[in-house]
C-alpha cells in the first residue's frame, strides 16, 4: 500500500512539474524551465561577479589573496547572483503565466519584459 501511494505522489508531482501550455516554447514543463533557469542564473551570476572581483584584485597583487578569500567578496557575488535569479525567474514566470491567458506571444513578451 505504501509503494502505491508513493508512486501516485511521484506521478502527480511529475505531471505538475512537466505541465506547460500549448504556447510555451520550452521542451519540458514551465516549472522545470524556471528551476533550470534559476540554477543557470546562480552559476553564471556568481561566476561572473567572482571572476570580475579576481580580475580587479590583479590590479593590487599584494591584496589578491585577501580579496579572493574575503567574506565581502563572497557576499557581493552572492547578491549579484540573487539579483540575476530574481530577474530571470520573474521574467520566466510572468511569461509562461501570460502565455496561458493571452494566447498572443507578442503581448506576453512585452508584459513579461516590462515586469
Amino acid at each position: 500500500m505504501d509503494q502505491h501511494i508513493r508512486k501516485e505522489i511521484q506521478g502527480f508531482w511529475r505531471r505538475v512539474y512537466e505541465a506547460k501550455s500549448s504556447m510555451c516554447k520550452h521542451k519540458r514543463g514551465c516549472i522545470y524551465n524556471v528551476v533550470q533557469g534559476i540554477i543557470k542564473s546562480i552559476m553564471l551570476g556568481y561566476g561572473i561577479k567572482y571572476g570580475i572581483n579576481i580580475l580587479l584584485g590583479l590590479l593590487k597583487p599584494s591584496k589578491l589573496i585577501e580579496n579572493v578569500l574575503s567574506v565581502e567578496t563572497l557576499i557581493n557575488s552572492s547578491r549579484f547572483a540573487a539579483f540575476l535569479v530574481l530577474f530571470n525567474s520573474l521574467y520566466k514566470i510572468v511569461l509562461c503565466t501570460m502565455r496561458r491567458f493571452t494566447k498572443n506571444d507578442k503581448i506576453s513578451s512585452i508584459i513579461a519584459g516590462g515586469e
